[in-house]
C-alpha cells in the first residue's frame, strides 16, 4: 500500500515546529500522498510511470534496470481550487507521451514547475532549457518535451484554462506554444516559500491564498513592471506572517534563530532583514515575543512557578539580563509581576483569557 497518512513520517520531526494557527482552525493537509518505499522494488518504477503519465513517460536514467527499484514520494494538496503537488525523486528521464495518452488523459492546459532541490534539462521545440532551484517554468503537459532531471525535489502547480486567460501573447510565439517558458524569478521565490509553509495554512485561508497566488503568477508571466510591483507587497506580507507564526511556535526551542527563520522561509539573510524591517529586525521580534510569553506565564502561574524556571523555559539563560530586559519592556521586574499576580483577584473571563494566552505553541 503506497498511500500515506499526513504526519506518518516520524523521521521528519525535529526541535522546531512548523507553526500553528489560532485555536479551532484546521490546517491544510494533503488530499493524497504516495511513496514507493512500501512497494516491492520491481513494482516501483511502473507505479511512478502510471502516476506521472500526466506529464510524460518516466524512464530510469542510464539504462538502470527497473528491477533495482525507483525511489519516489510526494503529496498533493488542493489550495482553494489550485492542485499543488510536491514530490521527491531519484534521477529520471522524461519523454513525450503518445498522442493516444494525450487525448485520453485530457490534461490541464498549463503546469508551473519549480525545483526545490536538484536541476532539470529539457529540449522543447528544438530549444535547450535548464532549470535550477527556485526557477519557475510554465509549460503545457501535453507538449512535446524531453528532459533529464537529477535527484530532486519538485513543486508542480496545475492551472486551469481560465487562470491564464488574457496571457496568450506571453505564452505563445509565432510558431505556437513556447513550451517551457521561464517566468519572472519572483514567482519561483514565492512558490518555494509557499511550499515550505503549505501545512501552516488554515483551510479557511486557502481560497484567499490561492487567489493571491494566481494574481502573482499572472503578474510574473506578463512581466510588466506595474504588475510585478503590485505583486511584491502580498508576497512580503505572506512571508512575514508565516515567519511570525513559525517564531511563536518555537519560542521554547534552543534552535530558534535568524538562520532558522531564514531556512524556514528559504530566503537569504538579506531578504529576511527586508521582511522584518518594519518590526525592528528578526532578533528583536524573537526577544519581544519571548518576553511577552514569559509575562503571560508568570501571571498565569500566580506564584506556583519560580521566575527562573519561566526565564529558562523561554531561553533566557541569564537571570539578571532577563530581569533587566523584562523591566525595560513592562516597567516592573518579573518578581514584582509574580507578587502582584498572587494578590490579584481575577474574574472567570480573565482566568479563561489567561489560560488561552498561556498556551503558547
Amino acid at each position: 500500500m503506497f498511500i500515506q497518512n499526513r504526519g506518518s513520517s516520524a523521521e521528519y520531526q525535529s526541535n522546531l515546529s512548523q507553526g500553528t494557527c489560532s485555536q479551532g482552525q484546521r490546517l491544510l493537509a494533503p488530499d493524497y500522498s504516495w511513496s514507493t518505499d512500501n512497494l516491492t522494488k520491481k513494482d516501483q518504477l511502473e507505479f511512478v510511470q502510471n502516476e506521472f503519465a500526466f506529464f510524460g513517460n518516466v524512464l530510469a536514467c542510464d539504462g538502470r534496470d527497473a528491477g533495482l527499484g525507483f525511489r519516489n514520494s510526494g503529496a498533493a494538496y488542493l489550495l482553494g481550487n489550485l492542485p499543488f503537488i510536491r514530490f521527491q525523486s531519484e534521477a529520471f528521464r522524461l519523454r513525450p507521451r503518445s498522442k493516444i495518452q494525450t487525448l485520453a488523459l485530457n490534461p490541464t492546459p498549463w503546469a508551473i514547475t519549480v525545483p526545490l532541490r536538484g536541476t532539470a534539462r529539457y529540449v522543447s521545440n528544438g530549444s535547450l532549457l535548464r532549470q535550477s532551484p527556485g526557477e519557475a517554468l510554465i509549460s503545457e503537459p501535453a507538449g512535446s518535451v524531453c528532459g533529464r532531471i537529477t535527484d530532486c525535489e519538485f513543486l508542480v502547480l496545475l492551472l486551469a484554462e481560465e487562470e491564464v486567460t488574457g496571457l496568450d501573447r506571453f505564452l505563445f510565439g509565432n510558431d505556437g506554444c513556447v513550451n517551457g517558458k521561464t517566468v519572472h524569478t519572483l514567482l519561483g521565490h514565492y512558490l518555494m516559500a509557499l511550499a515550505n509553509t503549505i501545512e501552516t495554512i488554515a483551510r479557511d485561508e486557502a481560497e484567499a491564498i490561492a487567489e493571491a497566488t494566481i494574481a502573482i503568477m499572472r503578474a510574473c508571466i506578463s512581466q510588466r513592471p506595474i504588475d510585478i510591483e503590485a505583486a511584491e507587497a502580498p508576497i512580503k506580507r505572506s512571508r512575514l506572517v508565516a515567519a511570525q507564526n513559525y517564531i511563536r511556535a518555537n519560542l521554547r526551542s534552543p534552535d530558534l534563530s535568524s538562520d532558522a527563520v531564514s531556512a524556514f522561509l528559504n530566503v537569504s539573510r538579506r531578504r529576511l532583514h527586508d521582511i522584518f524591517e518594519q518590526t525592528g529586525g528578526v532578533q528583536t521580534y524573537i526577544k519581544e515575543q519571548r518576553l511577552k510569553a514569559a509575562f503571560t506565564q508568570i501571571v498565569y502561574a500566580r506564584g506556583s512557578r519560580s521566575v527562573t524556571s519561566v526565564a529558562q523555559e523561554f531561553r533566557f539563560s541569564n537571570g539578571a539580563n532577563f530581569s533587566r530586559a523584562f523591566k525595560a519592556r513592562f516597567g516592573l521586574t518579573p518578581t514584582e509581576l509574580s507578587n502582584q499576580a498572587c494578590q490579584a483577584k481575577l474574574s472567570n473571563l480573565e482566568h479563561w483569557l489567561l489560560e488561552v494566552h498561556s498556551q503558547t505553541p
